[in-house]
């Protein structure tokens, strides 16, 4: 049962992935596609002056009175910047015998300015929590690898100690003043707009404008997204997503209900078919037992008594319960069945024991019907076979 769970846990999992990502795919059709110059407008015009999910598109620059980020490899100005250096090495893996690649991370920094969206020349708005967005994609501006450097001693130390140094990575990117992106969100009017922001406090580096509106992530659950790409791209991501998220719980519910009936084949109806085949054959062999006692009951030329019909029933094919037992089933070594019926068999009825070869019992010696053949390996059993056959032909012809 542990492989249908399983299989069921992961397609209730694809299932709510699949969910979750049509979700998000209708919500990026039903979004509400404004023209700019009418946003303000049909802010303050909507219930609680907020639009719940629309689509806004800009340019990034920074908020007012905010000085933008220097990057040390950037060659314009940011709002976010993200710098990633990480330490490469080999850590020999005892249990598997051979090393394997590690990366430690020593630093993760992000730092992010307050950001401001210019949808139109007189028409900016606040950013809000742009890192929790999904789909941003920061530009990455430098990239370096530094080797290790490494001497004969150094070298062989690592080796001892199972670690090995291969160098330093530096990454480095950034959201750049300028860059046009689509964010998807909550549109409301911004609480601060009417705080008016000083010359004097201002840096001569800074911006200078008014933030009438605020892009935030949506309070009815819907996903927030900033991207640099267009957004039929997001929506064609999205349902690709829910595409294959479906299919995927498709296939392994279709495994998980595979797994869940052989089990209860195996567990409840097998045992069932089993123990009625074994009854409809005991009830089989009575009758048949019965009807040959009648029949040797009735017979004029010979009339054996009760032990000996029962003898004659217990001397039947266990299979086919008409012929005679002439089959000697090796390597369990038992007297079941006729040679027609064992030539079928690939195992004991009796002891379900594998059968390897059959020997015609009538064609040997009484002796050899005696001999316990189970347990002998094949030298054993010809060995025995022709001594007992040497014995028996000596009794018989004692030339």
């Amino acid at each position: 049962m542990w492989g249908a769970a399983v299989c069921g846990s992961i397609a209730a999992f694809s299932y709510y992935c699949w969910h979750s990502a049509s979700t998000n795919a209708r919500h990026l059709e039903n979004a509400a596609r404004i023209p700019h110059s009418e946003l303000e407008a049909a802010v303050r015009a909507a219930p609680n002056e907020c639009i719940p999910y629309a689509v806004v598109t800009g340019v990034v620059i920074p908020g007012p009175g905010a000085v933008p980020l220097d990057a040390m490899h950037a060659t314009a100005p940011a709002v976010i910047h993200r710098l990633v250096i990480q330490e490469h090495r080999s850590l020999y893996n005892e249990a598997a015998k051979r090393w394997e690649d590690s990366v430690r991370t020593i630093a993760d920094s992000t730092e992010v300015a307050p950001i401001s969206l210019q949808a139109l020349p007189t028409l900016f708005l606040r950013v809000a929590e742009p890192l929790s967005a999904y789909g941003l994609a920061l530009k990455q501006v430098y990239h370096r690898f530094v080797p290790a450097t490494s001497t004969a001693t150094k070298a062989v130390m690592d080796i001892v100690a199972g670690e090995k140094a291969k160098g330093i990575d530096t990454t480095e990117s950034v959201l750049a003043v300028g860059t046009s992106v689509t964010i998807v969100g909550q549109v409301t009017l911004n609480p601060d707009a009417s705080l008016a922001v000083s010359a004097q406090a201002i840096p001569t580096s800074a911006s200078r404008h008014a933030e009438q509106l605020q892009i935030q992530p949506p309070a009815n659950g819907a996903r927030y997204y900033i991207t640099t790409g267009p957004l039929s791209a997001l929506s064609l991501a999205e349902r690709t997503s829910a595409w294959r998220w479906r299919w995927a719980g498709r296939v392994f519910a279709t495994f998980a209900v595979a797994l869940a009936a052989y089990e209860l084949y195996s567990r409840f109806i097998r045992p069932a078919l089993d123990a009625r085949a074994s009854r409809l054959y005991r009830e089989e062999l009575a009758r048949k037992r019965a009807q040959r006692a009648l029949e040797l009951e009735n017979s004029s030329e010979h009339k054996p008594s009760d032990s000996a019909a029962v003898e004659a029933d217990d001397d039947l094919c266990v299979v086919c319960l008409d012929h005679e037992r002439n089959a000697v089933l090796l390597e369990c070594g038992h007297r079941c069945a006729c040679m027609t019926c064992a030539r079928e068999l690939r195992a004991c009825p009796i002891c379900r024991r594998s059968i390897t070869r059959v020997l015609n019992s009538i064609s040997l010696p009484s002796a050899m019907l005696k001999i316990d053949w189970r347990g002998l390996s094949d030298t054993d059993v010809c060995f025995t076979a022709h001594k007992t056959l040497d014995l028996w032909l000596q009794q018989v012809d004692p030339r």
